[in-house]
């Protein structure tokens, strides 16, 4: 069946793809999110699981309007081949992948319901955890957001090899730092006790050979003892979670070569590694954000709307009279004042000729120019000329060639003729002297 030219499935798909349908899924979607949280609350702060029956009654209604979503893209994509092949095939696994779990997650819950068992199960739970990943849907509705998350992952390869070479930088670092610390605690402990590793922890005193390095040692050993404690002082240091400065401190009272070293550490991750990995993960996202289609649409209908505002504000300053058109005579006289010329200059435009600029934007030559007119007319000189209009310009110009030397070549032929047909010059003179013997003689 088909309504105006348009199939069944394609009217189906307009309508889903309209704002008014992607604003009410936006709604549902932050709504059942919502409810999430409050069952969460819920079930934080009672012993037994069953929600208030409106808040059970909302959930349903948002599963059913998911699962008429789903059903709706279904057949407005000719069937699951048309669902996973279609251009947005990822949302639309993600979106029946939810919905799926969504519904085991009721099923399982009316289940315990019947037989009277709370179901404050394990898998219930884990359900409840993957239902609010739907929340990320809402990406699906805002530009700016899917840019924003098609950024981050495509980014996200660029990062797990980041995380790598940190960590082998900081494997490396702690191997260095942790030797060294861990000769020096030896220095200052019993190695002779065999427990002298679990003494250090639980009873230094007894273990340590000086009394006032005590602390010292107890805190290098706890701090740097292990490959793992090292690592762990080394990623806090660079990522704010530790103030590195408690560490130098420490490290003074043992070894330069260590302090060196960690200070070295800090220096290279902070002002090389780091800023060298944030530029590069800022530009492989600026990369697959300029080939995005959507990067493209929104970074055009925002260069639009910020031009649409420049000439609208320059079309009131020079509509003095705010009936909503421009004559010929306002434009000259405005643009004659300097403030109005460097503001048309800052749009790109030439106003050193203001009445063939006037003709130019005069599109049905009017005499006046409305604020739609004057819009187009701005657009069309301000931006460069497209491929396809060079080509039509190349294309008019080569006709008019044409058609000039049609018009020169007939020109040649018709006076070719015209002197072939005629008499010559001599020839009529001889004929005007022969009557004017002719008269004489006659008189």
């Amino acid at each position: 069946a088909s309504t105006g030219g348009r199939t069944l499935q394609q009217q189906l798909l307009f309508y889903l793809q309209s704002p008014a349908f992607n604003l009410l899924s936006a709604f549902v979607i932050v709504l059942n999110c919502c409810l999430i949280g409050i069952e969460t609350d819920f079930i934080n702060s009672t012993v037994n699981y069953w929600p208030p029956i409106w808040m059970w009654t909302l959930n349903w209604m948002c599963l059913g309007y998911f699962i008429v979503e789903v059903v709706l893209r279904i057949v407005a994509l000719n069937g699951i081949l048309g669902f996973f092949s279609h251009e947005s095939k990822y949302w639309n696994t993600f979106d029946l992948a939810v919905v799926l779990l969504a519904v085991v997650e009721e099923a399982l819950f009316l289940s315990r319901m019947t037989s009277r068992l709370l179901p404050g199960t394990t898998t219930i739970k884990a359900l409840k955890v993957v239902r609010i990943c739907r929340v990320f849907r809402v990406f699906r509705f805002c530009r700016q957001l899917s840019i924003w998350a098609m950024m981050i992952m495509d980014s996200l390869d660029t990062l797990v090899w980041t995380v790598l070479m940190f960590g082998v930088i900081i494997y490396a670092t702690s191997i260095s730092i942790s030797a060294m610390i861990s000769n020096w605690v030896k220095d200052h402990v019993d190695t002779d006790h065999p427990d002298f590793s679990t003494l250090i922890k639980s009873d230094p005193r007894s273990i340590v050979l000086d009394e006032t390095m005590t602390e010292a040692v107890c805190e290098a050993y706890i701090l740097f003892g292990t490959i793992r404690g090292t690592a762990e002082v080394l990623l806090q240091a660079v990522l704010g979670g530790i103030d590195w400065r408690l560490v130098t401190d420490l490290m003074l009272q043992f070894s330069w070569w260590s302090y060196g070293m960690f200070l070295t550490y800090v220096i290279f991750v902070n002002l090389a590694f780091l800023n060298i990995v944030t530029g590069i993960i800022l530009n492989t996202a600026l990369d697959s954000a300029k080939a995005s289609r959507d990067y493209q649409i929104a970074r055009q209908l925002d260069a639009q709307e910020h031009q649409l505002m420049q000439f609208r504000s320059f079309f009131r300053v020079v509509d003095t009279d705010g009936d909503g058109v421009i004559n010929r005579l306002a434009c000259n006289v405005m643009l004659k004042e300097r403030d109005v010329r460097a503001y048309w200059q800052i749009l790109g435009f030439d106003v050193s000729d203001s009445d063939r600029l006037f003709d130019l934007l005069d599109a049905d030559e009017s005499g006046e120019i409305d604020f739609d007119e004057f819009v187009e007319g701005c657009r069309i000189l301000r931006r460069p000329a497209r491929g396809w209009e060079v080509q039509e310009v190349m294309k008019k110009t080569e006709q008019l060639d044409e058609q000039i030397a049609s018009l020169r070549h007939g020109k040649r032929r018709l006076l070719d003729e015209i002197h072939q047909s005629s008499p010559s010059v001599t020839e009529v003179g001889d004929r005007c002297a022969c009557a004017r013997g002719l008269t004489e003689r006659s008189s």
